[in-house]
């Protein structure tokens, strides 16, 4: 049977260049990322390019159809199953049997590709840029925070030395408190907002009296009147001037 193309029969454009079909398309390589030593196609070494090519008939770096120089290689297989490089183009312009759909769509994966990557690289270039100021400013608003933080820390330990305490807690765990607050110790000191919250007995009035008196300088007028109650005992017409003058101290 003969099966040789007749004078009538349309031939496909690559017929007379890569040889008879059916042409498939099967991928793209990237001549110019693989040459470039900083991308990751190299990895800067200068003849992986080479090792790492396909392995084409003709194509690496020129169309195999019409001989243009091209860096985008589009990789086609023929009838006899070698491979032949063409460009974008050519393998847009002999598209017959849906050869392009696949080439398009790769094509246009590597054109968004590439725009994320210099999408990337700006944004990366600008976060390099903006380093500087940036890292000024976090210095800055630290710095702010340290002065802040002292501040409180000096106004907690200042409260140590309110006589009320001694009243409410004995002696050992107040020094034990002062001494781990002042050493900024994890389970005493707010690390965050220079908070003073010890270890202590929750099922303990006093000590939550005195823990708060600490933190923030005050307790409520009834707080307040068992502090007084504490250190004077109960209201007498004896102490009342005493016990009014301690309890709205504490207020």
């Amino acid at each position: 049977m003969n099966t040789a193309p007749t004078a009538t029969t349309a031939l496909h454009p690559f017929f007379e260049t890569l040889g008879p079909g059916p042409y498939r398309f099967v991928g793209c390589y990237d001549l110019g990322a693989a040459m470039d030593s900083t991308s990751a196609a190299n990895f800067g070494n200068m003849t992986g390019w080479v090792r790492d090519a396909p392995r084409l008939k003709a194509g690496l770096g020129t169309c195999a159809h019409c001989g243009t120089a091209i860096m985008n290689i589009c990789i086609v297989r023929v009838g006899n199953g070698d491979l032949y490089g063409v460009g974008e183009d050519c393998v847009e312009k002999c598209s017959q049997g849906g050869l392009w759909k696949g080439a398009k769509a790769a094509l246009a994966a590597r054109r968004n590709a590439m725009a994320r990557a210099r999408k990337e690289a700006k944004r990366a270039a600008q976060w390099e840029a903006d380093r500087p100021a940036r890292e000024k400013a976090i210095a800055e608003a630290n710095a702010a925070q340290a002065l802040v933080l002292a501040a409180r820390k000096t106004e907690r330990l200042a409260r140590f030395e309110l006589g009320i305490l001694t009243s409410l807690v004995d002696h050992i765990t107040l020094d034990s408190w002062r001494t781990h607050y002042a050493a900024e110790a994890h389970h005493t000191y707010g690390q965050q907002d220079a908070r003073f919250s010890p270890p202590c007995d929750f099922s303990n009035f006093y000590q939550s009296l005195a823990i708060q008196l600490i933190e923030r300088g005050s307790l409520s007028p009834r707080q307040a009147e068992y502090a007084a109650q504490a250190a004077l005992g109960r209201r007498t017409a004896k102490n009342a001037e005493a016990f009014d003058n301690l309890k709205n101290s504490l207020t």
